[in-house]
């Protein structure tokens, strides 16, 4: 490449990146520090040769005034790539986002911010800033949708797609944090402990957990782990979906509750849908509602037709090929010695007479589908006070303690980023929120989803 057209470029480089276009002079100490790091990335240019009284003001250039530079902020590709683990080409956009912010701000940010705050002092320092960092927070938002290979991962290190708005400015201020990268979990704290960044755009705060975010323990949460066990009951099985459609019908769930402005539930609807599909996928506010009135209606069932067992002495249960089959066995017509053999059957096996008939719905439903549903971990336990109860706002607080506690991903908390006020707000314990409780909404794509707003 012609020598002078690499001068230029640098030159270029050098007036965009100075944090007042070098209007002071080139040889400032902090022009210089801006120069000597942008040579220092293009490791192959012999700076003595290009720049030596090529300054286009005239001044001579001496790159060695920028060793006396105090506090000389690590600016650079390699600092980021190395110290802040962002992946190569993330870092080297935010190298170029720093031309978004004025001249004043740039150097109050390199030389008395960057790497040196606290989470919380970044907090605070970020919405006392508003909108004059709004150009550049936007930059940094094309930094974080940036891809490419990384020096170690021949697949590319793609840690730039998955970080939320509002992350990386974060990581950039918070001394000793860095990019979890693909890792959930947005910034890594000195610590060990990581703080989730979630983009926030309405007035009710919404936002979605990954189950990643759970490190494992998502299924181990007792709502999840009972939702999971009736999927089970009543995947592929018409008999159980069926009965347990007839008792919501008959347990005082409808169409049409909730309170205040929000939209009315349809609690009915949605609980028949997921017992004739069952998937946790489906779980919504009103399925969790209904699941709660449908709980009350079974535990007060008739105890004692309740708890019938299965199998009462005139019932047999019978293996026929990978089937299994209770059936009614009418004891009149056998006799005691064949009788005793069912009960106590010989070492060897015996042919025996027993004459059988299926069991009416109705009787099959109260005898043995009822007792199975009502052991059920949905619905075995009185629920000994509202603590005990699967509310949303319930439901939420058990998510938030598991992912708050390792190996979950959100042990620093959470900082919420409005993209449409700028405003950034931090939730260091989500069992013990300052901003207002969070209610579980539903499961959406990847994970449980959260809001402010829900009206009951």
């Amino acid at each position: 490449m012609d020598k002078n057209k690499i001068i230029d470029d640098i030159l270029n480089e050098w007036a965009m990146r100075s944090h007042d276009g070098l209007v002071s002079g080139h040889d400032t100490p902090e022009n210089m520090a801006t120069l000597n790091e942008i040579l220092s990335e293009r490791g192959e240019v012999n700076r003595i040769d290009l720049f030596k009284n090529k300054a286009k003001t005239g001044t001579k250039i001496e790159p060695n005034k920028a060793s006396t530079i105090k506090n000389e902020p690590q600016w650079t590709v390699e600092y980021l790539v190395e110290q802040k683990t962002f992946n190569r080409p993330s870092a080297i956009t935010i190298i170029e986002a720093i031309r978004e912010l004025n001249p004043t701000d740039r150097k109050e940010f390199l030389y008395e911010k960057f790497d040196r705050l606290s989470a919380d002092q970044a907090i605070t320092f970020l919405n006392k800033k508003g909108t004059s960092y709004s150009a550049f927070l936007d930059a940094l938002d094309k930094a974080r949708k940036a891809k490419g290979k990384s020096d170690d991962d021949d697949e590319g290190d793609v840690s730039g797609s998955k970080a939320g708005r509002g992350e990386f400015i974060l990581v950039l201020l918070i001394q000793g944090g860095k990019s979890a990268g693909a890792a959930s979990g947005d910034i890594i704290l000195p610590s060990g402990e990581s703080i989730e960044v979630k983009e926030v755009k309405d007035s009710g705060e919404s936002f979605r957990a990954t189950r990643a975010s759970f490190g494992g323990q998502f299924n181990k949460i007792p709502y999840i782990d009972a939702v999971n066990e009736l999927v089970a009951f009543c995947s592929g099985n018409q008999e159980r979906a069926g009965a347990l459609i007839e008792l919501t019908e008959n347990g005082g769930v409808k169409d049409g509750e909730g309170s205040g402005k929000g939209k009315k539930r349809k609690e009915l609807t949605y609980l028949k849908a997921f017992f004739t599909n069952p998937s946790i996928e489906s779980i919504n506010t009103s399925i969790v509602y209904g699941l709660e009135k449908l709980g009350s209606h079974i535990r007060s069932i008739n105890k004692k037709e309740a708890e019938k067992q299965i199998m009462d002495p005139d019932k047999v249960e019978f293996d026929i090929g990978k089937e299994t089959s209770i059936l009614k066995m009418d004891v009149g017509d056998t006799t005691p010695e064949d009788l005793q053999k069912i009960k106590n059957p010989p070492k060897e096996p015996e042919t025996i007479s027993v004459t059988v008939s299926s069991i009416a719905q109705e009787q099959r439903r109260a005898e043995l589908i009822i007792p199975q549903i009502k052991r059920l971990k949905f619905f075995r336990y009185e629920k000994k006070s509202m603590d005990d109860v699967f509310t949303p706002e319930n439901i939420a607080k058990s998510m938030f303690e598991a992912m708050s506690t390792p190996p979950g991903h959100y042990t620093g908390g959470i900082i919420f980023y409005n993209s449409k006020t700028g405003i950034f707000t931090y939730e260091k314990d989500l069992t013990k929120l300052k901003n207002g409780a969070y209610y579980f909404y539903g499961y959406q794509q990847t994970g449980p989803t959260f809001t402010k707003s829900i009206k009951t």
